[in-house]
C-alpha cells in the first residue's frame, strides 16, 4: 500500500539552476520572463522581458545571459529615442558646443530624428531602424513632410498643399548630418551606460561627395582686386583672399585685434547669424585662433580703410554704433553675412571674372599659396585647419593638378617621341 502511494505521489521537478531565470503566463495572455543580469551600471537587477509565447520569453532571456556572459551589462533606461535626444541636446550638448552646433542639431531632430524614431525604445533601437529612417528621409519631399507650402498665406500655395509636389528631398549632405547627429547621441549614451552599444556606428551610410569648390588663377584675383580698389570694403576681400579668412571671421575682426606697427593680425572671433540673431562670438575651434603675418599690400589696406571708417564716423554723427568691428556699415553696425554674399556676387558680375562663392576665397588662397611651393604646414597654420591630414583632404584635387604640373616641367629629359601620345 505504501509503495502503490509512493508511485502515484507526483515526482518534484529538478531544481532549475541558479541564475536561469523564470518564465510565467500573465493574465492578460503574454509571456513574461524575469532574471538578474547585471546591468549598464554594474549592478546586479531582475530584469523583465515580454513575449507572445513562452519561447519568445526564453529567447529574449538566452541573449541577456549571453550578452552578460561576454562582458555587455543589460541596459535598463526607459528612454524613447524622442526623450533622450531633448536631454542629449539641452544637457549636453547646450552648454558645451557653440549655438551654431545647437541649432544644427536641433534641426536635425526637429525635422527628421523624432518624427522618424521619436516614439521607440531606446533600447529597443536597432540598427535596421536606423537604416531604414535614412532610406525614408532620401525619398521624402520635406515641402510635404513639415508642411511649408501649407503654411504660406493661401494665394501664396504653389505646390505640395495644391497636388503639386516640389520633391524638396533633403541632399546627401543633410541626410548624412541626420545621422551624424544620431550616433553622437548614442555614443553618449553608451558612455553614460545608458546603452550597451550604438547601433547607428553599425548603419554605415554612403558619405556624401565632397564639394567640388572653383578657385580664381593669379591672374583672376589680381583683376579682381584691381577693379574695386576704390569700393568701400577692398580691405575685407583682399584680407580675405591674401590670408584665407572665412567670412565669419572676416566680419567679426576687432580693431584690437590688428596690430598694423608689426604688420600682424589675431583671428579670434566670428560675426554669424544664428537662429535668427547675429552674433559676435570666438571662432569655430581653438585652431581657428591663430596670429598670421600682415601682407605689407593688406595693412596698407587697412590703413586706408581705418581712415575712411572714420570719416563716416564724422558723417554719421549720432547715429553712429561704436561696434569696434573693422568692416562696419555706414553707420558702424555689424554687416549682415548675406549681403556680403551678395555684393560679392554683383562686383563679380560686374568685373566678369569667374563665379565664385566668397568660401571660395578662402580656397583660392590655399591653392595659390601651394602652387607657389608653400608648405602644407605654413597654409595649414595660416587656415586655421586642426590638422594637416584636413588641409590635404580638402585640396587633394587641387594638390593633385599641381603635382601634374610640377612633374610635367621634367619633360625636357626625354625625346620629342617620348612625349608624343600614340
Amino acid at each position: 500500500m505504501t509503495s502503490s502511494a509512493g508511485a502515484t505521489r507526483r515526482r518534484k521537478p529538478a531544481r532549475k539552476a541558479n541564475g536561469s531565470g523564470t518564465i510565467k503566463k500573465r493574465k492578460d495572455g503574454r509571456y513574461e520572463g524575469q532574471i538578474f543580469v547585471r546591468t549598464t551600471s554594474r549592478e546586479f537587477k531582475r530584469i523583465s522581458v515580454y513575449g507572445r509565447s513562452w519561447e519568445e520569453c526564453d529567447e529574449k532571456i538566452t541573449r541577456l545571459k549571453s550578452d552578460n556572459y561576454a562582458g555587455v551589462g543589460a541596459s535598463v533606461s526607459s528612454y524613447t529615442v524622442s526623450q533622450w535626444l531633448s536631454y542629449w541636446l539641452e544637457d549636453v550638448v547646450k552648454p558645451a558646443r557653440k549655438p551654431s552646433t545647437y541649432v544644427g542639431y536641433e534641426v536635425a531632430i526637429r525635422l527628421y530624428l523624432a518624427p522618424q524614431l521619436g516614439k521607440i525604445k531606446l533600447t529597443a533601437l536597432k540598427t535596421a531602424d536606423v537604416r531604414g529612417m535614412l532610406n525614408r528621409i532620401r525619398q521624402q519631399c520635406q515641402c510635404c513632410a513639415q508642411e511649408w507650402d501649407a503654411k504660406r498665406p493661401e494665394t501664396k500655395r504653389r505646390c505640395c498643399s495644391v497636388g503639386n509636389c516640389c520633391q524638396r528631398v533633403p541632399n546627401p549632405a543633410r541626410a548624412h548630418h541626420v545621422f551624424r547627429t544620431l550616433r553622437a547621441a548614442l555614443g553618449v549614451a553608451v558612455a553614460e551606460e545608458v546603452l550597451t552599444r550604438n547601433v547607428a556606428s553599425f548603419a554605415k551610410p554612403t558619405r556624401p561627395r565632397r564639394h567640388r569648390f572653383k578657385t580664381w588663377s593669379v591672374a583672376e584675383a589680381t583683376t579682381f582686386l584691381a577693379a574695386i580698389r576704390e569700393h568701400r570694403l577692398y580691405a575685407l576681400f583682399a584680407v580675405a583672399i591674401a590670408l584665407g579668412m572665412r567670412r565669419g571671421e572676416a566680419l567679426g575682426l576687432r580693431w584690437e585685434d590688428v596690430d598694423l606697427v608689426n604688420s600682424t593680425m589675431t583671428m579670434a572671433m566670428q560675426l554669424q547669424r544664428v537662429a535668427g540673431k547675429l552674433r559676435h562670438d570666438e571662432t569655430k575651434t581653438d585652431d581657428s585662433t591663430r596670429v598670421v603675418a600682415l601682407p605689407r599690400p593688406c595693412a596698407q589696406a587697412l590703413r586706408r580703410h581705418r581712415a575712411q571708417q572714420g570719416a563716416e564716423r564724422l558723417a554719421a554723427g549720432d547715429r553712429w554704433t561704436d561696434s569696434g568691428l573693422v568692416f562696419t556699415t555706414r553707420k558702424g553696425t555689424p554687416i549682415e553675412p548675406r549681403n556680403i554674399n551678395r555684393t560679392f556676387d554683383a562686383l563679380i558680375a560686374k568685373i566678369g571674372v569667374t563665379r565664385i562663392r566668397f568660401h571660395d576665397l578662402r580656397h583660392s588662397c590655399a591653392t595659390l599659396l601651394y602652387a607657389q611651393g608653400v608648405d602644407l604646414q605654413t597654409i595649414r597654420d595660416l587656415l586655421g585647419h586642426s590638422s594637416i591630414g584636413v588641409t590635404s583632404a580638402i585640396y587633394v584635387d587641387v594638390l593633385r593638378e599641381v603635382q601634374r604640373d610640377a612633374v610635367d616641367r621634367i619633360g625636357h629629359l626625354f625625346g620629342p617621341d617620348d612625349q608624343t601620345d600614340t
